[in-house]
């Protein structure tokens, strides 16, 4: 995948970074403190955002306690308007058809996160589901896994592109992000922005896989520079 554009409202050093129709090479340059660190970090924060607990580790790294966030405005460039991160991402052909081919077992993963305290690694291949006692299957995760499967599948079939957004306010601390089932599954699955996912080889069954209903491969931000 690559970052086609990208927009950082806000963030740190930067007030305001607006670029598009980037090439497979970008170079950034610029004075220090001027925000070039900065628009990396936006990158990785929107990213982590649509992982799960991912995001938590990416504020962990400038000292901010999620759970006490008494020094969350320290991100902002201002702290009186919101900060704002927007990219648009592109992915090639062969990074689609891993996605399409294990849609299901990448939102299958991703429902699991949601509901479970131990995470997940998703990589494509069917996720272990957290042990329970139960007279009667109960396989609410398995519909919720089969409409973000096609979810997912729509999202591919509009476009080779989709956008990732974030909102994020300093008072009351709020992390408000665009709905896309697709940033998730491409986040959550590759290891980072233009690189491979995260397994190579393909399994299409296993006996831990849950059933599967659901069709298979059809249709969780410069221009102000300023020392910091």
């Amino acid at each position: 995948m690559r970052v086609r554009s990208l927009s950082i409202h806000n963030l740190r050093a930067v007030e305001r970074l607006e670029i598009s129709g980037l090439s497979d090479f970008i170079l950034i340059a610029g004075p220090n403190g001027c925000g070039k660190t900065t628009v990396l970090d936006a990158v990785r924060l929107i990213k982590s955002l649509y992982v799960a607990d991912e995001w938590k580790r990416w504020f962990n790294e400038f000292g901010i306690n999620v759970d006490r966030p008494t020094n969350f405005s320290t991100i902002f460039r201002n702290t009186s308007t919101p900060a704002r991160i927007e990219a648009t991402i592109e992915l090639d052909q062969s990074e689609r058809d891993f996605l399409a081919e294990h849609s299901y077992n990448i939102a299958y993963g991703l429902v699991l996160n949601e509901a479970n305290d131990r995470k997940a690694t998703i990589t494509g291949d069917p996720p272990l589901g957290k042990p329970r006692v139960t007279t009667e299957r109960d396989d609410t995760d398995g519909k919720k896994a089969e409409e973000r499967s096609r979810a997912i599948l729509n999202d591919l079939a509009k476009s080779r592109t989709f956008t990732a957004a974030v909102e994020i306010k300093a008072a009351p601390p709020e992390l408000n992000i665009r709905p896309s089932p697709l940033a998730a599954a491409v986040f959550s699955c590759f290891l980072a922005i233009g690189l491979t996912p995260k397994r190579t080889t393909s399994r299409r069954s296993s006996a831990h896989e849950p059933p599967r209903r659901g069709p298979a491969t059809s249709g969780r931000p410069p221009s102000g520079c300023a020392d910091g």
